[in-house]
This record gives C-alpha cells, structure tokens and sequence, in this order.
C-alpha cells in the first residue's frame, strides 16, 4: 500500500531525472538549429550579397575594382578618399548594397558639396567577386551620378 512518504521521494527523483533531459534536449535543439540554419542559407543558389548574421563573415567578397570617384562642374575632383570614412576594405564591401550605398552617398555628396562650395557628382566602381565560385559582377552601375536628386 502507498503512503505518503512513500510517493514524495519518488516525486523528487522523477523531477531530478528530468530536468537534465529537458537541459540536454534544449542544447541539442540549439545546436540543430546553429548547424543547419546557416547550411540552408550558403545552399542557396546564385551570387546575392545579403547579411544574414552567420553568412556575414562566412565568405568573402573580393573585389578587383573599388572606387569613388567625384567630379564638379569644373573638371574631376579624382578619387574619393573611402579609408577616412571606413577603417578596412571589409567595411567598404559591407556598405556596397543597394539601400546602404544610397545612403552612404548622400551623406558623402552633402559633405563633398559642402567641401567644394559647388555640386559634386559621385559615382562609385566596384567589380566583385563571392569567394563561393561565382563570377565577378559589378555591384554599382558605373554611370550613375550618386548625388543626383532621381536615379
């Protein structure tokens, strides 16, 4: 026959014994989920340059060409110093997205401008390569005046 004490110290070995199942099953799900997430997004096809926070540093963009060049209604101005505004080349590679650059250029245009006392065109070079086998492409159409007020 069970009696109370009998049924209590079962109770505190049945919560013992679970709580590290519930902890190892926890971890494992966590692990499964840091190992295969981040397979499924390098599995996707084709050369796109997004941020997915484990993709970010997982491969690199290689670029053979990279530059900003600025010119005034007066005559060019040449290249753009990028290494005031950027510590590395990896930095620059992180802003070379649509959105980004768009909003790295105005604030580059405003201060050029301010600088030259004029307007300044900006336009931006940079022919890349995913180090993951896929051709060099260029990111940024070379002919676009990034200061102009409409693409």
């Amino acid at each position: 026959m069970r009696t109370h004490e009998n049924v209590a110290p079962r109770a505190e070995s049945d919560r013992r014994t679970r709580r590290p199942a519930f902890i190892a099953a926890a971890a494992g799900c966590y692990v499964l989920a840091q190992l295969t997430v981040p397979l499924f997004v390098l599995l996707r096809p084709g050369p796109t340059w997004r941020d997915f926070s484990w993709d970010m540093f997982s491969h690199g963009l290689h670029c053979s060409k990279l530059d900003a060049i600025a010119s005034t209604p007066k005559g060019p101005l040449g290249s753009v110093r990028l290494d005031l505004d950027f510590s590395s080349l990896a930095q620059v590679r992180r802003v070379l997205v649509p959105g980004r650059l768009e909003a790295y250029a105005a604030g580059l245009c405003a201060k050029l401008s301010e600088e030259q006392g004029q307007p300044v065109e900006l336009r931006f070079i940079a022919l890349c390569q995913d180090d993951r086998d896929a051709p060099a492409a260029p990111l940024v159409d070379p002919h676009r005046d990034y200061c102009a007020p409409s693409p």
